[in-house]
């Protein structure tokens, strides 16, 4: 292994310094137990959640490039100091959630480092000292109305190859349920039970935290149907157990998950069909939550439908707030003239 020469900051001021001190030099093979980049492996394998584990290694990786790696692995986060993740935090941009949630993740590669006798307890308290961003943005997203879900569920059933029955019903969940993407694309067969005229979900959330959700009618249907052709096609490779699979260019189907990404294409290409503008995962969710809260539906049996573990976050959701907003604007009124 190439040795790492370079001197920790101790000091804000050497923000360059601060980030060259965490790169590494070479890239290794395995990870020994004296490997640098080691803290970051042993924190990722604390996630015990699929979803949580992806979500660190992308900020991971987003932190690797901000220090000049090519990947986390290349990173050496022996030398994780407190002027280091306030340089990095300096450079990360995107809303207040998405800097504290990389600080979180700094923060628990420091006590990984730590529990490995990488940094000294003095050290991990002056990371976690570092402070989070403070303020807040609206939900991202859109509305997805009612027509546009019928448009989608239109060239899904106009399209008779296997892809158009999951793809249906992967929307169909979507929007039953508001289900994250990542959650979508980790159930698996065994998570599913038909419950009456419908079917009860076991979904694994962040934190790896496990909740129920419930479809019925459309819904329910599309997944009825997107079960039966799973079931009659042998799928390739070894069974995985996937409720959501890969399907190939020859239209058969994988035995491997289909990943979030490809979901994310998916959707694009679904949209792009139906003749929607640009439309994402996550706005079904921000739509299921409108929708609920609009019927008058109790804040917290929302939050437990989308698997929010604060209601406060859920609130955000909320838009009856903002038409009383536009309802008070229009109590104001400007006079204006025109151009003469």
């Amino acid at each position: 292994m190439t040795e790492r020469a370079l001197t920790p900051v101790n000091d804000i001021n050497g923000s360059m310094a601060a980030r060259q001190s965490l790169r590494a030099e070479a890239s290794p093979t395995s990870l020994p137990t004296d490997a640098p980049a080691l803290p970051a492996a042993a924190y990722l394998a604390q996630q015990r959640s699929i979803v949580g584990r992806r979500a660190i290694e992308s900020d991971l990786r987003k932190i690797a490039r901000l220090l000049g790696a090519e990947d986390w692995r290349d990173v050496d986060w022996t030398r994780l100091n407190a002027a280091a993740v306030q340089a990095v935090l300096a450079q990360l941009q995107g809303a207040p959630a998405t800097v504290n949630r990389a600080l979180n993740t700094l923060r628990g590669v420091a006590r990984a480092a730590w529990q490995l006798g990488a940094i000294s307890a003095e050290e991990l308290g002056r990371i976690k000292a570092v402070k989070p961003v403070r303020g807040s943005r609206l939900p991202r997203g859109r509305h997805v109305e009612a027509w546009e879900l019928a448009e989608l569920m239109r060239v899904c059933a106009a399209d008779k190859s296997p892809a158009g029955a999951r793809d249906a019903a992967m929307i169909a969940l979507a929007a039953a349920t508001g289900m994250r993407r990542e959650e979508l694309t980790t159930l698996t067969l065994d998570d599913v039970t038909e419950n009456g005229d419908g079917f009860r979900l076991r979904v694994r959330g962040k934190g790896n935290k496990e909740r129920e959700a419930f479809i019925t009618n459309g819904a329910a249907a599309a997944l009825r149907d997107w079960l039966a052709v799973r079931g009659s096609i042998e799928p390739l490779g070894e069974p995985s157990g996937a409720l959501f699979c890969r399907i190939n260019k020859g239209g058969r189907i994988e035995c491997t998950p289909i990943t979030t990404t490809a979901a994310h294409k998916m959707l694009q290409k679904r949209a792009a069909e139906a003749g929607l503008r640009a439309l994402g995962w996550h706005d079904f969710r921000r739509t299921v939550a409108g929708e609920l809260l609009d019927a008058g539906e109790d804040l917290a049996v929302v939050a437990r439908l989308l698997g929010h573990a604060q209601v406060t976050t859920t609130a955000r959701y909320d838009r009856r707030p903002s038409e009383r907003v536009r309802q008070a604007a229009r109590k104001i009124s400007v006079p204006y003239f025109g151009r003469a």
